[in-house]
């Protein structure tokens, strides 16, 4: 592995970070001995610790949305074939297409299911993934110092990609030995613009109650993903070029499965994802080695597509991906009661075991939960 050590303060400006070096009490080189990112194995991740949290734009409660997509708007500018007015024309087109698509699958009139085996369903959302081109890139690893937090410690990442762009993390852990810890990745769903995606995982997701009970924990922040303008922005210029925002999320939270296992080895780490963050927990668990999943999904068909309440714009979410609108209802026959209708696709169990919960991991849902991440 490639291990740059850099303790800095930082400020931050316009421009980007000055970083200041300064003279390390003797605090500060007790917690460069401890810090767990200096224990990764493997070679891919370049990690950088610093005295204090690492800024970041998105996700710390002011963030600017404009300011999240950029690094994706520029991967489908990159993908593209034609100019940059031929893209905003394909996705002025292709809003509203999505829009009647979704109506005429509602309707029933074009949805048909797709007879399926895992190995299948795993090809076919691998085959998303490497549409986007992205390379085995070194990662970088900006890492903040371990704070101490009642029974377990938080260290603040974000984690960058050479084309990917860069995107905040947070890693939890026990108090104790936590090189022998059960490992747990959890994917965020939507919230308003002024909440904090980790910050909810950690507080209402049960993030910190894992950690104080001997979990290892990894939280991922979603970039555009604002339910608004600036996701659909994203996901429709992606789609015209051949990807999708879905299956940037997957190679985001493949990432994150990479860097458990570097802290790690030899884990499978359980996956839980909150609203549109269980659909990307879902599509992962087709491909990527994991133990378990927990998800609360609540949409379906792949077409996350409406009408804004004053119908002038197409609002269209992430896990809006027309390649998987035919295989819809065999990913979700996973034996849950979902809700859902029309799952008739025969399909062989998951290798995998999901565990369906209630919208929003309520306080009473915790038993079970508990129970199903510790069985076996």
């Amino acid at each position: 592995m490639i291990l740059a050590l850099v303790l800095a303060c930082s400020s931050t400006t316009d421009s980007g970070s000055t970083e200041v070096p300064f003279s390390l009490p003797p605090h500060v080189g007790s917690f460069v001995q401890t810090h767990p990112l200096l224990r990764l194995h493997g070679d891919r991740f370049r990690v950088q610790l610093r005295a204090v949290d690492p800024d970041f734009r998105c996700d710390r409660g002011e963030s600017r949305p404009e300011l999240c997509d950029q690094d994706y708007r520029a991967l489908a500018a990159s993908l593209y074939p034609g100019t940059e007015a031929e893209l905003s024309d394909c996705v002025d087109d292709l809003s509203e297409e999505l829009l009647e698509l979704r109506e005429e699958v509602e309707a029933g009139t074009v949805l048909s299911m797709v007879q399926a085996d895992n190995d299948e369903l795993a090809a076919q959302v691998q085959a998303l993934v490497a549409a986007l081109a992205v390379d085995e890139a070194e990662l970088h690893i900006l890492a903040g110092p371990m704070q101490e937090e009642g029974q377990h410690r938080r260290i603040e990442l974000t984690i960058e990609h050479p084309v990917l762009g860069a995107f905040p993390a947070r890693l939890l852990l026990p108090t104790g030995a936590w090189q022998r810890a059960p490992t747990m990745l959890m994917l965020p769903g939507h919230l308003p613009e002024a909440e904090s995606q980790l910050d909810d995982l950690a507080l209402l997701r049960h993030g910190q109650r894992l950690a104080d009970e001997g979990f290892m924990v990894l939280s991922l922040a979603f970039r555009a993903y604002d339910a608004g303008e600036h996701e659909a922005r994203v996901t429709t210029e992606l789609l015209c070029a051949g990807a999708s925002l879905m299956a940037l999320r997957q190679v985001e939270a493949a990432i994150a499965l990479e860097l458990l296992d570097a802290l790690r080895p030899g884990d499978l780490p359980a996956v839980m994802g909150h609203s549109g963050g269980a659909v990307s927990a879902l599509l992962l668990g087709t491909w990527a080695p994991t133990e378990r999943i927990v998800l609360d999904a609540v949409a379906d068909r792949f077409l996350n597509v409406q009408r804004s309440s004053d119908g002038g714009s197409v609002q269209i979410l992430d896990e809006t991906v027309p390649a998987l609108v035919p295989w819809w209802g065999c990913l979700y026959s996973l034996g849950l009661d979902l809700g859902l209708p029309d799952l008739s696709c025969e399909r062989e169990a998951a290798a995998v075991p999901h565990l369906y919960q209630g919208y929003g991991y309520a306080e009473e849902d915790w038993p079970e939960l508990w129970a199903f991440l510790t069985e076996g």
